[in-house]
């Protein structure tokens, strides 16, 4: 039993992000350089770039549209949440709930943290009132002990961002599986194949007993799928199992 054997990887990992959110029933495409800088301010789609920096992010960090990081896609349809609506981008959402107050800092250094706690889903307040959660300084301050607020370095924010950025869906190994195919052909099989390579496992063309920890296969027939039922060895799962576990960020249990 073999097949063509799993194709190059000619996109990056982030470029997967519209075949996810397609599949979760949200209509998404991907933009070339060219087209995302043509992006007007009137523009009322919501935007995902795999990094805060370069001219296609500055272009429509300054226009003003819906802007947001690609790890905020798997996390919000993972927990069945709604994107945050503000007017700033949002990277990631490590200080979602936050609402942070500065004292004892420079106007400049409030500014560069400010900039980072938006990116991360948090805000800012120009006072310490009963909303903040968080008061960021480099003393002790009285005011903040008696309301009972953490009272947090600026180190804690620049440490939060630096965890938002290494959290890379490069870097995510979600299988570390071998796993085949059968009943898709053309176009949706490198689609599998590529999920399946850009998220730690391995994909092969051909079944082997030793090796292969899972077939997918949508329909109940095909020698790959008889064979797989009689060795009892191999999980037999859905093209939907792959795409929801990459979306989930983990494993999900085979049924």
């Amino acid at each position: 039993m073999s097949a063509p054997g799993a194709p190059k990887k000619s996109r990056r990992s982030h470029e997967c992000i519209p075949d996810i959110m397609n599949d979760c029933g949200i209509g998404a495409v991907w933009l070339s350089e060219e087209k995302a800088l043509e992006v007007s301010s009137s523009d009322e789609a919501f935007y995902f770039v795999a990094v805060f920096r370069g001219r296609i992010f500055e272009h429509l960090k300054k226009i003003g549209v819906n802007l947001y990081g690609v790890h905020v896609v798997r996390q919000t349809l993972s927990t069945g949440g709604c994107l945050p609506r503000w007017d700033f981008p949002v990277y990631a959402l490590n200080l979602t709930g936050a609402c942070v107050c500065f004292t004892g800092l420079s106007l400049q250094k409030r500014e560069e943290l400010k900039v980072k706690i938006n990116y991360m889903n948090g805000v800012v307040s120009p006072s310490l009132t009963e909303k903040v959660t968080h008061l960021v300084t480099d003393y002790c301050d009285t005011e903040a002990r008696r309301m009972g607020l953490p009272i947090m370095s600026p180190l804690w924010i620049n440490e939060a961002w630096e965890a938002a950025q290494a959290f890379s869906l490069e870097n995510l190994l979600i299988f570390l599986k071998v796993i085949t195919a059968t009943g898709v052909g053309g176009s949706e099989r490198m689609d599998i194949a590529r999920l399946i390579e850009l998220n730690g496992g391995r994909f092969s063309g051909d079944m082997k007993r030793s090796e292969c920890t899972h077939l997918i296969a949508d329909k109940t027939r095909g020698v790959k799928f008889k064979k797989a039922r009689e060795w009892n060895t191999i999980k037999i799962v859905r093209s939907s199992w792959l795409r929801k576990s990459v979306i989930a960020g983990y494993v999900l249990p085979e049924r």
